[in-house]
């Protein structure tokens, strides 16, 4: 693995959820606000976005380190209920788990690079591209937020 190019990326996560945390934290006043009945409120985009990263990408990168070559489902958790989730407390866990995550894979070995698992959708992946579709998710939600606030603010006029 090129440490230029591992660096790079991580940096590019590290901006990108430090943006949706600048964005979120000030909201947790009306954290239920949600811009429909069908869409997310705050605390929910919050705590998914720490869900998905415990329970989606640190697992996925945990089990091809392993050399599992698991198999991977799809990820969603559409429909769960995150009412009980603050929305601080969620993104304070986001952020730790996206650091430690991060420790770990600066600390795998060269050989755990070549590790795979299989993506039911995308087919055989590496570590390399779940931290690519990591930063595709936090764009997706930085795009959906952007969105988000400018209904908020629209509404607060």
């Amino acid at each position: 693995m090129d440490s230029r190019a591992l660096d790079a990326l991580i940096e590019s996560l590290v901006a990108s959820q430090s943006s949706l945390c600048r964005q979120l934290y000030p909201l947790a006043h009306v954290q239920d606000w949600r811009p429909g009945e069908d869409r997310w409120s705050f605390r929910f985009l919050a705590a998914h976005l720490a869900a998905a990263e415990r329970e989606c990408f640190q697992e996925r990168i945990h089990r091809i380190a392993a050399g599992e070559k698991p198999l991977l489902e799809y990820y969603s958790d559409t429909g769960r209920n995150f009412r009980d989730c603050d929305l601080r407390l969620s993104l304070g866990s986001w952020q730790g788990t996206r650091k430690a995550l991060f420790a770990f894979v600066r600390g795998l070995p060269g050989s755990a690079w070549a590790m795979t698992g299989v993506h039911e959708r995308d087919g055989t992946i590496g570590i390399w591209e779940v931290l690519l579709s990591m930063q595709a998710h936090d764009r997706e939600h930085l795009e959906e937020l952007d969105g988000m606030m400018m209904r908020y603010r629209a509404l607060e006029r």
